[in-house]
């Protein structure tokens, strides 16, 4: 009765180990970078820090070296975000809270273009202004790789 009870807890502790494993993120960010509505886009080496974010997404990521996560404070951002260059390590560019950061624009919210590669964005509400914006929100245009 104990070994069958033994052998249960064996199976059931592998299987969470394995799980950890197979679940365990690629990538990690060397760097760590914010954006706020509240910053400023300056070229100063403590910007884009948490005491002095970055205003723009677009902005920041123009600075960003690759491998780093930028992570974007709650707010509303009108603006267009570009990707031209390729991330060989990738970067991620997360919403600190889930949907509290909106991406609003007439025109394209996000365009990857040229050899826009290894980008994740996640936790946004991404929305155009008003009913006579432009058709797109994301655009993914030209050879990126991967």
């Amino acid at each position: 009765m104990y070994s069958h009870f033994f052998i249960l807890v064996l199976i059931f502790v592998s299987t969470i180990l394995n799980a950890t494993v197979i679940c365990e993120p690629k990538t990690k960010y060397s760097n760590t970078f914010y954006v706020s509505p509240d910053g400023k886009d300056n070229w100063l080496k403590t910007q884009g820090s948490r005491l002095a974010p970055w205003r723009t997404i677009n902005f920041a990521v123009s600075q960003i070296p690759d491998g780093s996560k930028l992570i974007v404070k709650p707010g509303i951002y009108k603006e267009s975000i570009r990707f031209k260059r390729a991330f060989k390590k990738g970067i991620l560019i997360l919403s600190e809270y889930n949907y509290q950061a909106k991406l609003t624009n007439n025109q394209r919210i996000v365009a990857f273009s040229g050899l826009a590669s290894n980008v994740t964005l996640s936790g946004f509400e991404i929305t155009h202004t008003d009913e006579h914006a432009s058709p797109l929100l994301i655009q993914i245009d030209g050879g990126g790789t991967d």
